[in-house]
């Protein structure tokens, strides 16, 4: 209700009594907080200073990412698409990838495709001297995940992401390891293989 009551004040209102609160709240260990808060940060996001976020929120909501329960780890990550645009580089590369690595590799297949989702969304905002490494690392060991829509969003990413590749990637590192999708047994998979392969065909004829 705070929240909801908090999106409609001025912008001082807004600094001086509302943010504090949200930093309070998001020091809280308890789940159920934890989960409201980022259900409900797209009221707040836009409103919060960058240094707030980076500084002050994120080494919070940064721990459920390794909370035993799959809700708050699944919450957490799909907060990375709003969180963003307010973290340093610093951050992005470092702490953020750490955790993604992480989830990449979640005993929930859901959890790991949302990753994989989450990293091609992303994409732009990583440090262009290891952008290419992190993504090919991650989306080629989702095209062997055993859960299809972890596979079909490794090939949706990879197509997503193409502009980010040198000719050598795509060439040598990329379509080596897409191939063999493209006799998957799920058709959704073999479909998505051949739009990939596609696209990527046409970069290095280019």
């Amino acid at each position: 209700v705070i929240l909801k009551i908090a999106a409609n004040m001025s912008n001082d209102d807004f600094e001086t009594r509302i943010t504090p609160f949200i930093i309070k709240m998001f020091a809280n260990p308890d789940r159920a907080i934890r989960v409201y808060l980022l259900d409900n940060l797209p009221l707040i996001i836009d409103r919060l200073p960058q240094k707030i976020v980076n500084d002050k929120l994120f080494p919070h909501i940064v721990t459920g990412f390794t909370d035993v329960q799959p809700v708050v780890r699944e919450q957490t990550l799909k907060s990375v698409l709003l969180l963003i645009s307010k973290l340093s580089d610093r951050t992005i590369n470092g702490d953020l990838l750490k955790h993604l690595a992480k989830t990449a590799n979640d005993e929930q297949p859901g959890i790991r495709t949302n990753t994989t989702i989450c990293l091609g969304k992303i994409a732009k905002h990583l440090g262009t001297s290891s952008r290419s490494k992190v993504l090919i690392a991650a989306f080629t060991r989702s095209l062997r995940d055993p859960f299809v829509h972890a596979r079909n969003a490794a090939l949706m990413s990879l197509a997503a992401t193409a502009e980010h590749f040198t000719e050598e990637d795509c060439a040598a590192r990329i379509l080596p390891l897409v191939c063999p999708l493209m006799i998957d047994k799920e058709r959704m998979i073999r479909d998505q293989a051949n739009r990939t392969i596609d696209s990527y065909l046409q970069k290095v004829r280019k």
